[in-house]
């Protein structure tokens, strides 16, 4: 698959800012995401995006999304487990 073409000469740091965005956040929202995905997968469309809707407002209120939004707020990194 791909999602963006560059030249060779970009190639590296594309590919590092590529990782960088898929490999942030928590375990627990990327395990979280993984399992909305697969759940989605056979279900008419407006039905997934009501499911996914509610996942996300209640991934709100979680620890690690409250930590996320305090440090928002604060301008610093966040700071969870």
């Amino acid at each position: 698959m791909i999602n963006r073409c560059v030249p060779h000469a970009e190639l590296d740091s594309a590919v590092d800012d590529l990782v960088r965005r898929a490999s942030r956040g928590t375990q627990a929202s990327k395990g979280l995401g993984k399992q909305t995905y697969y759940r989605q997968i056979g279900i008419a469309q407006a039905d997934a995006y009501d499911f996914a809707s509610a996942v996300m407002a209640d991934a709100t209120v979680t620890v690690d999304a409250q930590a996320h939004f305090a440090s928002f707020f604060a301008k610093r990194q966040p700071v969870t487990n």
